[in-house]
């Protein structure tokens, strides 16, 4: 495999994740659905809590004792999501440093372009702790 070919693969894998991330995030929104991250929303406590309490059958009291819980896993998951999407980020940002030097100015353009994009994609889907 030439050099050109090698770089033009990974150009190319590059476009395809980049399809990838839109696809998995707009195409449920077209066909009504929340996104990614289901039909809680950015909600997910609620969600839980709901959700626990029908399909377990909790009384009052276990109700009650659920609260803190959900609302501290729901905490923690945010967290991890955030800090998996600051990772996500960081990895992209290191591909595109890294492709810039082999890409014509015009190529450059459309890379920020892509970049700015998703960035704006990863940050817009859910609120920050």
């Amino acid at each position: 495999m030439t050099q050109v070919s090698r770089w033009k693969l990974i150009v190319a894998l590059v476009v395809i994740f980049g399809a990838g991330i839109v696809t998995g995030v707009y195409l449920p929104r077209a066909i009504g659905r929340r996104g990614p991250w289901g039909p809680h929303g950015g909600d997910f406590a609620a969600h839980l809590k709901t959700r626990l309490t029908q399909e377990l059958s909790l009384d009052a009291k276990q109700t009650a004792a659920l609260d803190p819980i959900a609302d501290e896993a729901a905490t923690d998951l945010q967290r991890l999501r955030t800090e998996a999407d600051e990772r996500v980020l960081r990895a992209m940002q290191t591909l595109n440093d890294k492709l810039r030097p082999i890409l014509t100015p015009e190529q450059v353009t459309k890379l920020e372009a892509l970049e700015k994009s998703r960035r704006e994609m990863v940050r817009g889907r859910r609120p920050r702790l």
